[in-house]
């Protein structure tokens, strides 16, 4: 009789226990200076040119992948100014801001599906951008910004105003 109420309470125990799953449905997130970094919020927006932005946001900081086209396709950065990866910290008394561009910086942005019918939009990124103005020896961010394994999944896309 010992045995089975023993049995009984285990599988009680075991029945309240439940895992809790949940779904990172849109997700827009990545590895910023070896830490994790995850938008709170995410949109992008499709204009009439066909270009793409998304957009990834903190209660501080906001993320910017810029894209000629929303074509599944590799966009390399630090080539030129239309494609384009930006980050900006807010912080008094000024924004500290990062940018791709012309000879500034590297990296891609792989959009992997661009859903028409539910529009969302999903793919991958990776850069390094130099921080924008003047770098002070006080400064306690880095001179560069460096995101890695970033991902963007299932993002509503936003019709352009």
């Amino acid at each position: 009789m010992k045995k089975f109420a023993a049995l009984f309470i285990m599988v009680l125990t075991m029945s309240a226990c439940t895992e809790e799953i949940t779904r990172n449905n849109p997700a827009f997130e990545g590895v910023k200076n070896e830490l994790s970094w995850r938008a709170t919020d995410a949109s992008a927006i499709r204009y009439a040119n066909g270009s793409m932005v998304l957009t990834g946001i903190t209660q501080f900081e906001t993320l910017v992948l810029k894209t000629t086209s929303a074509n599944p396709a590799t966009y390399i950065l630090g080539s030129g100014i239309s494609n384009q990866a930006s980050f900006v910290i807010q912080q008094m008394p000024q924004d500290i801001s990062y940018q791709t561009g012309l000879n500034k910086g590297q990296g891609k942005i792989t959009i992997t599906n661009y859903d028409q019918v539910n529009q969302t939009i999903t793919g991958t990124y990776e850069f390094k951008a130099p921080k924008q103005g003047a770098t002070l020896p006080t400064d306690i961010e880095p001179a560069v910004v460096h995101f890695r394994k970033g991902i963007f999944h299932k993002v509503p896309v936003l019709p352009a105003l």
